[in-house]
């Protein structure tokens, strides 16, 4: 809700950094008190690690090593607020 109006953005925010040649994504909302779960693993340079909040609902991702379509699906699962059990690629 932006300004006291109903709705919401119609695209996930994103950033993005490289650090050492490894770039890293962070889709939607990355917070610190949100529940993680990790995928994979930095020192293969694959990696999806999914942030959950308090109703289990996808808000945020963070990637490492994956692939354009695996990002979107990410992103069309924090939008739709999927949840952390059935989320993924």
């Amino acid at each position: 809700m932006l300004a006291g109006a109903e709705g919401g953005y119609d695209t996930v925010s994103t950033f993005f950094t490289e650090i050492f040649g490894i770039t890293i994504k962070v889709f939607g909302d990355a917070k610190r008190d949100a529940t993680c779960a990790v995928h994979g693993s930095l020192r293969d340079q694959d990696l999806y690690v999914l942030y959950g909040d308090e109703n289990e609902e996808v808000i945020g991702a963070l990637t490492v090593g994956q692939s354009e379509e695996v990002e979107e699906l990410l992103k069309q699962q924090i939008a739709t607020h999927a949840t952390m059990s059935g989320a993924g690629p």
